[in-house]
């Protein structure tokens, strides 16, 4: 069993694997897969990747520090299958975002646009937030309703203004009856 060593449900996982053998993957050396030294580059996040084979620079294509967690998941999987940590390497290396997912795009007067508008979610638009505002001083986000949230919808979207402006946005521009509540949330700018 592959389990995130971070998730506040560890426990509980470890308890319903047993008695398979565990593999843990995490943000620290708490976890048999983790990663240290991260930080995002015009060119795709750069990590150390620690493994009970060893340790390797990732040099991912992707932006975003959930993405070297998500690359920890995946190097822990490739272990269990007896991949070789080279081989490991060299394929996290190779994943290329799908279109509309953190795509960087050339703006005006040396501005990025990062376009994250596949299927957005909350989880999803923080984590661009953050990956933004680790690479430049001035982040403007423009988000559109998020759908298919269900009943909780108004305190989703209005939780999502709150953890846009911790993340590091700068000006917020909303378009929809539901990020009315993501702008009010966010406040000035």
């Amino acid at each position: 069993a592959v389990i995130n060593a971070d998730d506040h449900d560890s426990g509980l996982w470890h308890e319903f694997a047993k008695p398979a053998n565990i593999v843990t993957f995490g943000s620290a050396d708490h976890a048999d897969v983790w990663y240290s030294d991260c930080h995002d580059t015009q060119d795709g996040l750069r990590f150390t990747l620690h493994t009970p084979a060893g340790s390797a620079h990732v040099a991912l294509q992707l932006h975003g520090e959930h993405n070297a967690m998500n690359s920890c998941g995946a190097a822990a999987v490739a272990l269990t299958a007896k991949r070789p940590l080279d081989t490991i390497v060299t394929a996290l290396s190779s994943v290329a975002a799908e279109p509309g997912r953190q795509a960087p795009k050339a703006g005006v007067s040396g501005s990025t646009i990062i376009d994250d508008s596949y299927n957005a979610n909350p989880a999803s638009m923080v984590a661009a937030a953050r990956s933004a505002a680790a690479t430049a001083e001035t982040v403007v986000m423009v988000i559109g309703d998020m759908g298919e949230c269900g009943a909780d919808e108004v305190s989703i979207h209005r939780e999502l203004g709150k953890s846009l402006r911790v993340a590091g946005v700068t000006k917020l521009f909303t378009l929809g009856p539901l990020t009315r509540h993501t702008a009010e949330a966010f406040g000035p700018g």
